[in-house]
C-alpha cells in the first residue's frame, strides 16, 4: 500500500476533506515518520514536502483510520457534531479540543480555555441561528462512536 500524499494546511481543509478522511495527523516529531512509513506513506516524499512548506505543524496529512491509536502527537479526527437546535457541521477533534467548519469558517473549542471558547459559541450560535451550541453530539466515523462535547466537566 501506498498511499497518495497529502499535504494541506489545517487552516484550509473543506467540509469534502473531513468526509474523504477520517484521521489526520500533523508531523511533530521525527520519530512519527517511522509510524507514517509503516502507514505506507512515502516518507522521502514527505519529508520533501514537509521541508518545502517551512512551517509543517501548520500542515495536516490524511492517514488511513487505524492510525488513530498510534502514538502521534497530533491526531485530528474527523468529527459531524451535532447542535442541539439540528445544525449538522464538520470537523475535527483532538484529545481536548474541538474544531468545527461552518460556511469556510474555524470554531475552536477548549474546555482549557472558557473564554475563548465561550465567545466562540457565541460567534458559532450567531452564524447557525442556533440558540445553543452545547452540549454538542460528536459522532466519530475513525471509531463509529458518539460522544457528548461541552466546555464544562
Amino acid at each position: 500500500m501506498n498511499p497518495e500524499l497529502v499535504l494541506i494546511r489545517a487552516a484550509e481543509l473543506t467540509e469534502a476533506d473531513l468526509a474523504a478522511h477520517p484521521v489526520w495527523v500533523t508531523y511533530y516529531e521525527f520519530e512519527e515518520l517511522e509510524l507514517l512509513a509503516d502507514l505506507g506513506l512515502d516518507v522521502a516524499r514527505l519529508s520533501s514536502a514537509l521541508a518545502a512548506v517551512g512551517q509543517p505543524d501548520d500542515y495536516v496529512i490524511p492517514v488511513p483510520a487505524e492510525a488513530a491509536n498510534l502514538p502521534f502527537k497530533y491526531v485530528h479526527l474527523s468529527v459531524v457534531a451535532t447542535t442541539p437546535g439540528g445544525t449538522v457541521l464538520r470537523g475535527t477533534r483532538t484529545r481536548v479540543s474541538l474544531s468545527l467548519l461552518h460556511r469556510g469558517d474555524w470554531f475552536r473549542f477548549n474546555p482549557g480555555l472558557q473564554d475563548l471558547s465561550l465567545q466562540s459559541a457565541a460567534a458559532l450560535a450567531a452564524a447557525t441561528g442556533d440558540r445553543e451550541i452545547f452540549p454538542l453530539s460528536v459522532f466519530v466515523p475513525a471509531s463509529g462512536k458518539t460522544e457528548t462535547f461541552t466546555l464544562h466537566g
